[in-house]
């Protein structure tokens, strides 16, 4: 509560538009501020951080003060999507865009592919490659604005109704299994009868790319947001597994046995 009141108070200094004091931020000094920001603790740590964003106050212009403010309040809105960023770290490190998108894709962390290609090149992005039980960045799908446009792209095509699931990842080595979701985070213990299913299964090593499905007795789908009730942070899992099993479907084996 104090760190949020000294952020909004620099806020509210960053609206006066005042003129900065000393010489213009760099990107390292601001850097290093957040690093302290973000180690302090104990006794006095309010007081530092405090400090710390006040001189950050004093140095910079208005502009620039008002990104600080909405990037340490979680309100940042500034249209720069991955997609973007990773052909910027394309162009600064000149490599292949395909490259760096490929190193993100096994990697699912921006800042180590960025350190990478900057500081090693080529070399630096070959260390990102698939590995069972690290989750990879799920395929997406490209959407058309309508059938006729999908039939321009893709020529001859079949069409079929698409049931909505949760997208899991799920990665098997011997009895480990991992169950990642869409935003790569951990969701293992939350679908225990998808791990149980995934350990019956033959081979010893495995990455699925699917999606899990709450159905009822008769075998149609519940509404998507009971399936997502499986994924809550606070749950009783036995009894949610009772009240909504999940069956898996997987459309995608990124990895078998090797």
């Amino acid at each position: 509560g104090a760190f949020t009141g000294a952020v909004s108070h620099c806020q509210g200094a960053f609206e006066d538009a005042r003129p900065a004091a000393g010489p213009p931020l760099t990107l390292a000094e601001v850097d290093r501020t957040f690093e302290e920001v973000g180690s302090a603790k104990g006794a006095g740590s309010v007081a530092r951080r405090a400090a710390a964003l006040g001189a950050l106050v004093a140095r910079a212009e208005a502009d620039g003060g008002r990104f600080l403010a909405h990037l340490l309040m979680g309100e940042l809105r500034q249209g720069a999507l991955e997609g973007l960023l990773l052909d910027a770290i394309a162009k600064a490190a000149a490599l292949g865009a395909g490259a760096v998108r490929q190193a993100a894709m096994y990697s699912g962390d921006v800042g180590r592919v960025a350190r990478a290609a900057l500081e090693e090149g080529a070399a630096g992005l070959s260390r990102f490659t698939l590995q069972l039980l690290s989750p990879v960045s799920p395929m997406l799908a490209n959407p058309a604005e309508d059938v006729e446009a999908a039939l321009e792209r893709l020529g001859e095509a079949a069409f079929e109704y698409k049931v909505d699931g949760a997208r899991i990842q799920l990665h098997k080595a011997g009895d480990e299994v991992r169950v990642f979701s869409r935003r790569l985070n951990e969701v293992t213990a939350a679908v225990p009868e998808v791990v149980e299913a995934a350990r019956a299964l033959p081979a010893r090593e495995l990455i699925l790319d699917g999606e899990v499905l709450a159905l009822r007795a008769d075998g149609k789908p519940h509404p998507f947001q009971d399936t997502m009730r499986r994924f809550g942070r606070r749950l009783d899992v036995p009894a949610m597994r009772a009240e909504l099993p999940l069956s898996p479907f997987y459309f995608d084996l990124l990895h078998i046995d090797g």
